[in-house]
């Protein structure tokens, strides 16, 4: 996403000068900016836990936004504060989330359809019927190999 917020001083910016939204899955900072963008900014502190857990906050936060993104009405800058429940949600409960505090400030679109689902949310893609991975085609439980040691002959 080309549209990022990386500044150290965009960031005290919208600390400071934004007003704040706040669910159980995220808290959202934002401010209207006179570029002709939305801006998004993500931050997930070491309170969510380990490098995996903080990573997949973020994919998720950038994932809902990417749903909700196409029914903001104007050009604002926003903040993506992941919290403890994050990375164990799914991105299409986050977007809902998030649509529901955005439509609550007035930031989406009127004629914006209902639903993150309607917004363009991530569908999950469908599974694959494959072998588990490692089986490489062969049969469970080593008939094929020989007997060795605590083997039944």
């Amino acid at each position: 996403m080309e549209n990022t917020i990386k500044e150290s001083r965009d960031f005290r910016r919208l600390y400071h000068k934004g007003k704040s939204l706040v669910s159980r899955a995220v808290v959202v900072y934002y401010l209207p900016n006179r570029r002709r963008e939305t801006r998004l900014g993500l931050t997930c502190g070491k309170k969510i836990g380990g490098a995996v857990a903080r990573n997949r906050a973020k994919r998720v936060l950038r994932a809902a936004f990417r749903a909700v993104a196409p029914s903001i009405a104007g050009h604002y800058d926003f903040i993506l504060v992941a919290r403890t429940a994050t990375p164990g949600k799914k991105s299409t409960e986050v977007a809902r989330a998030l649509e529901a505090l955005l439509r609550e400030a007035g930031l989406l679109r009127r004629d914006a359809p209902d639903g993150a689902q309607a917004a363009g949310a991530v569908q999950p893609r469908a599974r694959l019927d494959r072998a588990p991975a490692g089986s490489h085609g062969a049969p469970r439980g080593g008939a094929d190999k020989p007997a060795g040691k605590g083997r039944p002959q």
